[in-house]
């Protein structure tokens, strides 16, 4: 146990600040705007690019826990092009955790 001192509370501030980054590292929602950019036309996932141009349907699948925010992330990015899709979550989960432009199972 650390002491009660006046260079503690910089350390507990620290070590706040390292937990809530690692936080939001592991959050599925900003994982895939992190990997997943759009610009106009062009999608790119991580180092693939794709001309959307190219693809007459996108569908959107998803299951897992955290399939409801990928999928709302995913369809933040891609909402004009998206042609279907269904993810499968926990059942109860709130439709707040995700899109309800699909079924969800």
């Amino acid at each position: 146990m650390i002491a009660p001192g006046p260079g503690n509370q910089t350390l507990r501030d620290h070590s706040l600040h390292i937990f809530q980054a690692a936080v939001e590292a592991v959050d599925p929602e900003t994982a895939v705007r992190r990997h997943v950019i759009r610009s106009g036309g062009l999608l790119q996932i991580g180092a693939s690019k794709l001309q959307l141009d190219n693809y007459e349907r996108i569908l959107v699948v998803g299951a897992g826990k955290a399939s409801a925010p990928m999928a709302k992330a995913i369809e933040d990015i891609l909402s004009d092009r998206i042609s279907a899709g269904a993810i499968v979550v926990k059942d109860g989960q709130p439709p707040s955790a995700g899109s309800t432009r699909w079924g969800r199972f």
